[in-house]
């Protein structure tokens, strides 16, 4: 054997074992890619020094190097330090090794320079890799145009050594390459392609339609069916498959078909496959027209089928009468024939299946002529195999049953326990024990002709000893049986409320009882005797009662119940009111001057609340205290007319609570002294006093021409009191005088002007006119005008009359008396017009019932002759009066006010108002 050249003595001992190692594969492994016959190649060469391995050599290799051996050649000449380019060699062995390779073409071709092999390139192959495997190879690469490639960039060399040569073509155009190729000596020859298009086959001797139903190998000297998968997302279409020998040559070819247009899954047609290893290449076109070609990363082998594997239980243990089932599962890969024999005579038809089968033998009533043997034969091609399996029947032990199961009875109850045996042979015992002991209840029984048999153990009053576990034990020749019963004697019931028995709580407050009750069936609650809910227990347990909205004394019953035993325990439930307090009517009251008015408070309580009155911080007040209903408490405070805030307070054991009301005392509007229009002269002082005696004292405001009067260093305002130092024609116009007390509101009006300052009248001789009005009434009232005028010029002289009458009220208030009462829904406004007038302008007051009115919520408008009531409540219904007086005289109008509310319909089907009128 020659060394490499260049390899140091430990070297080449490295390779050799690699080499080695490689060897011990050859028989132990099934499959080689061809990166990795070409690495076993290479290390041959460098290891051996001589050419191409010999083709009986490589025809085993092929089939069976196993990849990790190739790792393990590989880290052995790394580990031993070989310099370039024997590692330039097993780097591109590795990487082509890693690489998304896809087989084009192969062929071993015998010694020369002129061998010419076409490879088709689609578009999804983005390199080719050519190589010669043989001494001073050779390549030439032609391109699909004719055009030969000499060199970069296309064509890359990746190996020119002695033994081996590999060129890459980078980027080819789809179409039909030309790769011609030579050695000196029988050379092999690998075309690769980088490219994510691959494909799987796989092969079945019946027709299946998935990859996952095939094997990888066809199965030898039978027809076989070949599925071809491509990847889901590729458009090729493939026509047909080649089956090629080792040295690449075509031995035959299948038409493919498409499963369905769904799926890239192709089949052929059932074929016998080769004796020797093969490959195959499945041949297409793309969505573009090019031809694909793929050929099979290994060689494959047809598997020579073996005889059929029969399993069957060892033994089969059955009871008499049983139904008794012989399995036989039978595994093989070609068809096979099934039958179970006993004595050498068969027992059924025979079964009949293509691959892996089952066949079952039924016995439907085992006696003793069904005890022995049984053998079940398989047949198929390659041979025959049987598997033997024996049926026995035993007797079956005693069937025991004990009546009633786990009972539990109430102390001094019968009890009657029955133990049921039946056995197909004679009884050794029969018995029954009490918590293991025999004592008094072992029983003789007399053999049974239909081997039914029945024992009873009787309690006539039952203890709370009695209670346990209670056996029946039977035996016979096929063994001991029995079942247990267990007995549970318990007290009557009982029943108790838990906490304490006596509860006081508020009303409208929840309660939840619960009531602990042992042994009972049912537990009833009542409450002042009527049965209020009903609840099925099991022994002991704790019910509970959920009592919401409490709202009146009572007695809560448990009754615990079983059969004819009962046991109760009772709550005395005692509801209490926390006082609540209410101002019956108005809180805010308006009361004229040396009256007095009764102020009404309810007090809702239980038990009697103590109800007082107090003035803000003085001392308690005289009151009437009343009970006119169950809780309900009615306090009446007379009040004599003082300011204040009165506070009505409710207090009992679960609580305290109040309510107040504020007394306004007032005196009505009075003008003690008319304001009337003023003249004065330019540039003199005036003084207006608007004099106003009123309860509260009321607020004065001033304007001047529908503005307010601003204090400056010509005017001053001291309340009641206008100045004006020095009056000028700014200061001229119409003045009001506004007073408002809370209650009350007022305005005055008057004019101030100027007189003395009469134009020059051009006149011959005086001459004097008098108007007279007789019996002067309001419609006198308004401005009279004297012209006079003559050739020379004209003069004129306004003069206004104002008529003084007493308080009138308009034509359409007298209409409203008419009308009768007015009726408001609650929640509506109220407008009442007094609509009067009169000359000095009438000063108006509202009351109701007789009482003056509360504004808190009203407003006047229109110089207090209209009352607001914006949102209209209970407490307003009554009679309105309206009062208007001057100097001259006085009138009234009366406004009956009837607020009525929704009917609602309550729950307990009375029907309510919403309030009382």
């Amino acid at each position: 054997m020659a060394l490499a050249k260049g390899l140091r003595p430990v070297q080449v001992g490295a390779v050799i074992l690699a080499v080695r190692i490689l060897s011990v594969f050859l028989v132990q492994t099934w499959y080689v890619p061809d990166e990795y016959w070409q690495t076993l190649e290479v290390a041959h060469k460098y290891a051996f020094g001589y050419g191409a391995l010999t083709w009986e050599w490589q025809k085993g290799i092929r089939s069976y190097l196993y990849p990790s051996v190739v790792a393990v050649l590989y880290s052995v000449l790394k580990f031993t330090g070989l310099d370039y380019p024997n590692v330039v060699v097993l780097e591109f062995v590795r990487s082509s090794i890693r690489g998304r390779t896809v087989n084009l073409g192969s062929s071993v071709n015998p010694p020369g320079y002129n061998y010419t092999q076409q490879i088709p390139v689609d578009k999804t192959v983005g390199e080719v890799t050519v190589s010669v495997s043989g001494a001073k190879p050779s390549i030439k690469v032609v391109k699909p145009s004719g055009e030969e490639l000499t060199g970069p960039p296309q064509l890359v060399t990746i190996l020119d050594l002695s033994e081996i040569m590999i060129v890459k073509v980078l980027s080819p155009e789809p179409g039909p390459w030309r790769v011609t190729v030579g050695s000196s000596e029988p050379h092999s020859v690998r075309v690769k392609g980088l490219s994510e298009l691959s494909f799987t086959h796989g092969f079945s001797v019946t027709d299946v339609t998935s990859l996952n139903h095939t094997s990888y190998r066809p199965l030898k000297g039978t027809y076989n069916n070949m599925l071809i998968s491509l990847p889901a997302n590729t458009s090729i279409k493939l026509d047909h498959a080649e089956l090629l020998d080792l040295k690449g040559k075509p031995l035959f070819e299948i038409p493919l078909k498409k499963i369905d247009a769904t799926s890239n899954v192709y089949k052929a047609d059932a074929y016998i496959p080769p004796e020797e290893f093969f490959n195959i290449a499945v041949v297409g076109v793309d969505s573009s027209g090019n031809e694909v070609r793929r050929s099979s990363p290994t060689a494959v082998s047809a598997a020579p089928p073996d005889i059929p594997s029969v399993t069957v239980p060892k033994k089969i243990v059955s009871h008499p009468h049983s139904r008794v089932v012989l399995p036989c599962s039978v595994d093989s890969v070609v068809p096979v024939t099934v039958v179970w024999t006993r004595r050498g005579i068969d027992l059924h038809e025979h079964t009949h299946s293509l691959r892996s089968t089952t066949a079952e033998y039924v016995i439907k009533d085992v006696s003793e002529a069904d005890v022995g043997t049984y053998r079940c034969v398989a047949s198929n091609a390659a041979g025959r195999a049987t598997a033997e399996t024996s049926v026995d029947m035993i007797a079956l032990p005693p069937q025991v049953t004990v009546t009633p199961t786990n009972v539990t009875v109430t102390e001094t109850e019968r009890v009657l326990l029955t133990c049921s045996i039946y056995s197909e042979t004679y009884l050794h015992r029969a018995r029954i024990e009490f918590q293991g002991d025999l004592k008094h209840y072992d029983i003789k029984l007399e053999p049974s002709i239909d081997g039914l048999y029945t024992l009873n153990r009787t309690i006539e009053e039952a203890k709370q000893n009695d209670s346990g576990i209670y056996t029946c034990i039977a035996a016979n020749r096929g063994g001991v049986s029995n079942q247990s019963t267990e007995l549970t004697v318990v007290p009557k019931p009982t029943a108790l409320i838990l906490g304490p028995h006596t509860l006081t709580k508020l009303l409208h407050s929840d309660i939840q009882l619960v009531c602990h009750v042992e042994n009972a069936v049912t537990v009833i609650w009542t409450y002042n005797d009527i049965t209020v809910a009903s609840n099925e227990v099991n022994g002991n347990y704790n019910d509970v009662m959920n009592v919401d909205n409490v709202k009146e004394d009572g007695v809560w019953t448990c009754s615990a119940n079983k059969g004819t035993y009962s046991a109760s325990d009772s709550v005395q439930v005692t509801v209490h009111i926390k006082p609540e307090v209410s101002i019956v009517g108005s809180k805010n009251v308006s009361l004229p001057q040396n009256s007095t008015y009764d102020v009404v408070c309810t007090v809702v309580a239980r038990p009697q609340p103590r109800v007082l009155w107090h003035k803000e911080t003085e001392e308690f007040l005289y009151h009437v205290l009343t009970n006119p209903e169950p809780n309900l408490y009615r306090s009446v405070l007379t009040v004599n007319g003082t300011n204040g805030t009165y506070f009505c307070i409710g207090e009992n054991s679960e609580g305290i609570h109040q309510d107040s009301v504020d007394i306004n005392v007032y005196s009505p509007m009075i003008l003690e002294r008319q304001l009337n229009d003023t003249t004065v002269e330019l540039y003199s002082p005036v003084k207006f006093h608007c004099q106003i005696s009123a309860y509260p004292k009321p607020n004065i405001k001033w304007r001047h021409n529908d503005t307010h009067v601003t204090r400056d260093d010509n005017v001053a305002v001291e309340n009641d009191v206008l100045i004006i130092k020095r009056v000028d024609f700014d200061n001229l116009g119409v003045y009001l005088c506004e007073a408002d007390n809370g209650y009350e509101k007022i305005t005055v009006n008057f004019s101030l002007g100027l007189h003395g300052l009469a134009k020059p009248l051009i006149y011959k001789e005086h001459e004097k006119i008098v108007v007279r009005i007789e019996n002067v009434n309001k419609n006198n009232t308004g401005a009279y005008r004297c012209e006079a005028s003559n050739v020379i010029g004209e003069d004129v002289h306004e003069l206004t009359v104002s008529v003084q009458y007493p308080p009138e009220l308009h034509s359409d208030q007298e209409a409203y008396k008419m009308e009768g009462p007015r009726q408001v829904r609650m929640g509506d406004a109220i407008s009442l017009n007094c609509n009067v007038t009169g000359d000095p302008l009438p000063l108006v007051t509202w009351t109701k019932n007789g009482l003056p009115i509360n504004y808190s919520k009203i407003r006047q408008h229109l110089h207090g002759d209209t009352l607001v009531i914006e949102s209209a409540t209970k407490f307003d219904s009554g009679v309105f009066v309206c009062n208007a007086s001057n100097v001259l005289g006085s009138t009234s109008q009366n406004f009956t006010i009837i607020v009525y509310g929704e009917i609602i319909c309550a729950t307990n089907n009375e029907l309510k108002i919403l309030f009382n009128i």
